[in-house]
Order: C-alpha cells, then structure tokens, then sequence
C-alpha cells in the first residue's frame, strides 16, 4: 500500500474481490485481516468480519466436502 498510495490500492482490492465474487459465485462474501479497517468502503457485495470466523467457515466447508466424498464413495461401492 505504502509503494502506490491508499487509493490505488483501495482499486485494485476492490478489482480482486470483484473479479473472486465473479469466478466463485459464492452466497456470501466475508473480509477480514487488518488491511480491512484501512478501506474507506467495503466492495458491493461484502461485509467486514473476524479472522476467527474465516476459519470456522473453512473448517465447515472442508467437512461438508469430506462428507459429500464419503457418499459419493459409498454409491460407487454399492454398483
């Protein structure tokens, strides 16, 4: 930030996250990390939270993923 100025970076995180939203159509879209605090406004679409929470939801989605593998493994084995 400090190389090319708040506003440009403020730009360019703003294009990263559009860019992400646009890729992964996620339902919601939660920043965190310090650097947050320094946005004069968030990206459309987003809502400023805790680290704690990324890593809940990391963890849930890991979970949800593992047991989708399991039941997919569990049809193949009963063809």
């Amino acid at each position: 930030m400090e190389e090319h100025g708040k506003k440009k970076w403020q730009r360019h995180f703003a294009d990263v996250v559009k860019r992400l939203i646009a890729a992964l159509e996620p339902d919601e879209v939660v920043l965190g990390g310090g650097n947050v605090k320094k946005l004069d406004a968030l990206p459309a679409g987003t809502q400023a939270g805790d680290n704690d929470n990324a890593f809940r939801g990391g963890f849930r989605l890991w979970e949800k993923s593992a047991d989708g593998i399991q039941e997919v493994e569990q049809q193949n084995r009963r063809l």
